[in-house]
Formats: C-alpha cells, sequence, structure tokens
C-alpha cells in the first residue's frame, strides 16, 4: 500500500484485499522514520496498542498498530482505524484520549495512530478487583458522561463503550474514554461471534456481548441512544457491584433483547440517590424512545449540585413569571377599592368644593450692610527728631507733656514743717518740708 484513502468519505473505499496489516511489529522498529518502537502495552479491538518514543524529541507516545493480516476482515479494520483517528482529531475534551498524528509504516504500509501515552489501568481490572463506594462510582461517572456527551456534540457515536474501553489515569485519577474504532459505523448484516476475541461481529462491525443494545444486536439503524443503553450497563456494574446481565455471550445476548434486568435499587447501596437509579435503569430499557433524551439528562442525575441548581433556578423562575402579573393587577385592584371606600364614606353634607387660592410671595432680597474696610487707618508716627540742647528758658519734654496735659485742681497751701496724710479717695501728695530747696548752682 503506497497511499491511504482519504479522511472523510468512506463509503468509496474498496477494502478487499487492497489495506491491512503486513507488518509484524518488534522493539526497536522505526515507524515512518520518527517513532521507535519500545514495548507492547496490550491487545486493543483489531491491533496492538505500544510505547514508542519520538526519535527527535524524545517524548513517548502510545501507537495502536492492526495486527497481522488473517484476512479481509483486517482491510476494514484499516479503514476503521483511519475513521477513529479522524474522529478523535475532532473531539477535545480531557475524559477523552488525545490523537497527535496519524500515518502508515514504510513496512508493509500498516496504518497507525499516534496518541497520548497514559500511565494507569483500565476500569475493567478495577471492577474485577473490588466494588467501587458510591462517591467513586459518580465522580467517574460524571467524568464518563462528561466525555461521551463532548463525543456526541460532534455527531459521533461511540458504539463500543465498556469498562475495558475506559481507562483511569494513575497521575490524576481522571477516567479517559479510549477506542472510537466503532465509532460512525453501519450496522448492518447477521451476528456472529468471533472466538478469538469473544467479540460479536455484525457484518463489518463489531461489538462486546456484554454492552450491546438491543438495536445494535437486531442490526438496526443506531444514534446516540445505543451508547445510553451501553453507559446504562458500565453505570450499573460500577454501582450495583455486577453487570445487569450474565451468561455465555448467547445467554447474554438473548437477555438483552428479552429479560429486563433486576432495578438497580434493589443492589444499591442506600446512600445512592433514587434518581440515580431510577435514570440508569431508563437507560437500560429496551425500547430505545423509553430512554433519556440524551447523556445530558443523566449527567444532569449524576451531578446532585448540578441539578438541585437548575431545578431550583427553574422552579424561581415559573413562580416569579406566574405570580408577576397577579401582583399588578391585585395591587390595582386594591386601591381602586380604597378610594370608592373613602368616597363613599364621606357624608354629602359635608363635601366642599376646593377652590384653589394662588399665593403671591414677595421675591427675598437679600440684606445689604457695610463691610468694615479690611485695613484700618493706623496712626503714623513721624520720625524721631534729632534732640536739641537744652536751655534753662526751654522746657525739657516731659515738663512740655507735663504742661500739655490738663490741670488737676490744687491743693491748699501747706506750711512748711508740716505733712499731709495721704487721702485714699484721691492721688496722694507727699511734701517733705524738711528738705532745703535746691538751687542752680549755675545760675546768676
Amino acid at each position: 500500500m503506497d497511499t491511504l484513502p482519504p479522511t472523510g468519505d468512506f463509503g468509496d473505499v474498496d477494502a478487499s484485499g487492497a489495506y491491512g496489516a503486513t507488518l509484524e511489529p518488534r522493539p526497536g522498529m522505526v515507524l515512518a522514520d520518527r517513532y521507535e518502537l519500545i514495548e507492547p502495552i496490550g491487545r486493543g479491538a483489531s491491533g496492538w496498542v505500544w510505547k514508542a518514543r519520538h526519535v527527535m524529541i524524545g517524548k513517548q507516545f502510545a501507537i495502536k498498530l492492526l495486527a497481522t493480516r488473517t484476512g479481509s476482515f483486517d482491510d476494514e479494520a484499516a479503514i476503521r482505524m483511519l475513521r477513529e483517528a479522524n474522529t478523535l482529531s475532532r473531539v477535545e475534551h480531557p475524559n477523552v484520549t488525545a490523537v497527535t498524528d496519524f500515518g502508515h509504516a514504510r513496512q508493509g504500509g500498516t496504518p497507525f495512530i499516534v496518541m497520548e501515552l497514559l500511565e494507569g489501568q483500565p476500569l475493567r481490572a478495577v471492577l474485577d478487583a473490588r466494588r467501587l463506594t458510591w462517591r467513586q462510582a459518580r465522580v467517574w461517572g460524571v467524568q464518563i458522561l462528561e466525555g461521551v456527551e463532548a463525543a456526541h456534540a460532534k455527531g459521533i457515536v461511540h458504539r463500543d463503550l465498556k469498562p475495558a474501553n475506559l481507562f483511569v489515569c494513575a497521575k490524576d485519577d481522571r477516567i479517559k474514554v479510549l477506542d472510537f474504532g466503532l465509532a460512525q459505523a453501519q450496522v448492518q448484516g447477521e451476528a456472529r461471534t468471533d472466538r478469538a476475541t469473544g467479540r460479536l461481529v455484525l457484518s463489518k462491525v463489531i461489538g462486546t456481548p456484554s454492552t450491546m443494545s438491543p438495536e445494535q444486536i437486531a442490526g438496526r439503524e443506531l444514534d446516540t441512544r445505543t451508547d445510553l443503553y451501553s453507559l446504562g450497563c458500565v453505570l450499573y456494574e460500577m454501582i450495583a457491584g455486577e453487570p445487569p446481565v450474565r451468561g455465555a455471550p448467547a445467554e447474554i445476548l438473548y437477555q438483552h433483547v428479552y429479560v429486563e434486568p433486576k432495578p438497580l435499587r434493589a443492589l444499591a447501596p442506600a446512600e445512592v440517590p433514587d434518581v440515580v437509579c431510577t435514570i440508569v435503569d431508563r437507560c437500560l430499557r429496551k425500547d430505545p424512545a423509553e430512554r433519556p433524551a440524551s447523556v445530558t439528562e443523566v449527567y444532569q442525575a449524576f451531578d446532585l449540585r448540578r441539578g438541585r441548581r437548575e431545578r431550583a433556578a427553574a422552579s424561581k423562575a415559573k413562580s416569579a413569571s406566574v405570580a408577576r402579573p397577579w401582583r399588578y393587577v391585585t395591587g390595582a385592584a386594591l386601591a381602586a377599592g380604597t378610594l370608592l371606600a373613602l368616597v363613599a364614606a364621606r357624608p354629602a353634607a359635608q363635601r366642599v368644593s376646593l377652590t384653589p387660592v394662588a399665593l403671591e410671595v414677595p421675591p427675598l432680597q437679600p440684606a445689604t450692610f457695610e463691610a468694615p474696610a479690611l485695613h484700618a487707618d493706623l496712626p503714623v508716627f513721624e520720625r524721631a527728631r534729632p534732640k536739641q540742647a537744652l536751655t534753662p528758658e526751654s522746657p525739657t519734654p516731659r515738663r512740655a507733656a507735663r504742661r500739655a496735659r490738663p490741670s488737676r485742681p490744687s491743693a491748699p497751701p501747706v506750711e512748711r514743717g508740716a505733712t499731709q496724710r495721704a487721702d485714699t479717695r484721691g492721688p496722694t501728695v507727699a511734701v517733705d518740708a524738711l528738705v532745703p530747696e535746691l538751687k542752680n548752682p549755675f545760675g546768676t
């Protein structure tokens, strides 16, 4: 094989003897000159999964290779692998495995898918080892539903949901949905069981008997409701600790089509809400029309907080929309009734007509007043004049000041040698008559 069919429409691809797996993988083999095979990880639906390393950047990946050609069936598996790569590249979600590359080996033209390398174990191994608690089952159940919801949003139906295709990552304890090889496949033809893998083969499509829907077994057209039935089988086992159907492959197929499983409420722990048990039982209905409308409805039942918030918000909005018009009508009626009662209760004699009176108010004028000057007229002091020589005829400044003062009434003369007592009611005048009179020695 030199080239691969283009992505998109695979209806015109003739797979008889044209495509297949002729490569015998071994450690150290390099695919497409860039991926070196290290060791096998496990066997998938139609091939092997190997751990590989990019020869240039050294990063490790998981590579899915087709098994060695055993017949024309492997040619069809090559086309399904190309479809799986195209499908996974369209879905980007934390709970769906990521595809990084697709190509074909030079040795025989074997196609391969390069995916992110996951460390952990399948959910099948966890369920075989122990029974999950309700808390763990609810957390993983929500993650599974979110991944499938993202695929359905892109118009992709998985068609092979089972615990073996759900991987529990050891890094963050997150569930990843794997193996979209049967996505977009048409289901037609009679059913047969493949002895090598234990899978039910419906013409060109294979499936797992333990989780196949009745319409898938009957070969009818499939839609998203077939994934709801498979999810119901997975969630039933996660909660109850046992699958809804048991037995040989033929017995399992018969029970899927004709036998109703035991209600989940009878096997689930008491802490599991009734709404969860009811939604899982609805997923397992034989008639697709009786199942939930979408994965979102199942998701809301498992995510209790989100469901309660949405139901409370819807109820509040509905009650508000119904009560708001009645509030307006009731308020208007009460106001009108109160007004009519007041008018009717008032006697006719007391009813007087009110004449409007016009009041003229003169305009107010602000009071006027004189503000004091900001700067008062302070006395101006003249510069001191130079001192003049005193003469006997010129009075001293102090004497001149005394002369300028108003004269006081003179006291009666006092005889020499007598002393006048101070009058406490007026100024005190003391004269010492014993002091001789001073004369100017310089006078003539």
